[in-house]
């Protein structure tokens, strides 16, 4: 026990949970819904996911392997049906991925490089063509795709699917701490409102029990660079973040035994003035 805990009644910091080897399968729902400040309701959708998961932990890092098994995407909105195949087409492009993650839950390397480029190639020739009709859409959806690729491992860590399955609070106090309280890593949001804008980011814990061998943890989102995005133009009008909100909230229900997730969920808002990009992300073990 640490001196401030027998000092003051405070308890230490023990391991949140333990980690073990496991295999699972998730359902991931996803509800999306955009509105601008008029009211016009620019179409939302709704996408359901089935996960494979394997992880393995190794002496210096976790490794987890993430198969998606089956992808739906619905909409109400008659206008987006075309673009919504297109983007199931794109999903599918490279289906699985092999990552490694600090002990902490961050993920630092995307471990099947090899087969995302392999799965690439093969795109190019066997779907993209299909997919776009000019010649500057396939150049301009190649480079930016080509681009991704080098940076895979941090577009999974700005992604709440795999965030929800891989969460970053392993490290987190097994308490609640509201002078310091634990945090994740900073994540990266790109505006759904404002192309111009990309919100940076951290979750914090709010609220922490246990219950048996599952854990119950809450989390809000904490912006890290509100100071440059004040200094940010957007449509030539001052960005003012008296006008702009965006905020993130999460719950994740885990095992003590293993750090298997059981449940969780993400609420992603975004908001200027009365325009809205709202996402509800919801994960069940299957």
């Amino acid at each position: 026990m640490s001196l401030r805990s027998f000092l003051f009644g405070e308890p230490y910091n023990k391991e949140l949970l333990e980690l073990k080897n496991f295999s699972a399968e998730y359902e991931v729902e996803v509800k999306t819904e955009i509105s601008t400040e008029l009211g016009e309701d620019l179409g939302g959708y709704i996408m359901e996911c089935r996960y494979l998961l394997d992880q393995t932990i190794r002496s210096n890092e976790i490794v987890n392997t993430i198969d998606q098994k089956d992808v739906i995407i619905k909409t109400a909105n008659k206008s987006l049906e075309n673009s919504i195949e297109d983007l199931i087409a794109i999903i599918k492009i490279s289906p699985s991925y092999q990552v490694a993650r600090r002990f902490s839950g961050e993920i630092f390397e995307t471990r099947n490089a090899q087969e995302l480029s392999r799965d690439w190639e093969k795109a190019k020739t066997d779907l993209i063509p299909n997919l776009f009709k000019t010649a500057n859409e396939r150049i301009g959806f190649k480079l930016s795709y080509e681009k991704g690729l080098l940076h895979t491992h941090i577009a999974l860590k700005n992604n709440w699917h795999y965030l929800l399955m891989l969460p970053e609070i392993y490290c987190f106090k097994h308490y609640d701490d509201p002078i310091d309280p634990s945090k994740t890593s900073i994540h990266t949001f790109k505006s759904g409102l404002i192309p111009e804008i990309n919100v940076d980011y951290c979750m914090v814990a709010s609220s922490i029990s246990r219950n048996n061998d599952v854990i119950n943890l809450k989390m809000k989102s904490q912006i890290t660079n509100g100071d440059n995005l004040t200094k940010l133009d957007a449509n030539g009008t001052k960005f003012n973040l008296k006008n702009y909100s965006f905020r993130v909230e999460a719950e994740y229900d885990i095992s003590v035994s293993s750090g298997k997730v059981l449940l969780a969920s993400a609420n992603l808002l975004e908001k200027l003035d009365k325009a809205i990009n709202k996402t509800v992300i919801l994960l069940n073990l299957g």
